[in-house]
């Protein structure tokens, strides 16, 4: 895998059969395992609202790129 992330070897092609193979590999821990709770049993919506369209574009030329990273950060914190 890690040859795969660092690019040192090529992507597997798509082979159905190796798809198969590892699957049977993987199916018997699958049919032991137990099944889970899905779904949304007892619980309510008290209002539900599409979010606001909101778009701030702000354009500057020239800017240090220091500034620009302080701007982000404090934007990302909630510091504006």
């Amino acid at each position: 895998m890690l040859g795969w992330a660092t690019g040192a070897l090529p992507e597997p092609k798509n082979n159905p059969q190796l798809g198969m193979t590892n699957m049977r590999g993987v199916m018997p821990a699958l049919q032991r395992a137990k099944p889970a709770n899905v779904g949304a049993a007892g619980v309510t919506f008290a209002s539900v609202t599409l979010p606001k369209q909101l778009r701030q574009t702000r354009i500057v030329r020239d800017l240090p790129p220091d500034t620009i990273a302080q701007e982000l950060w404090d934007w990302i914190h909630g510091r504006r």
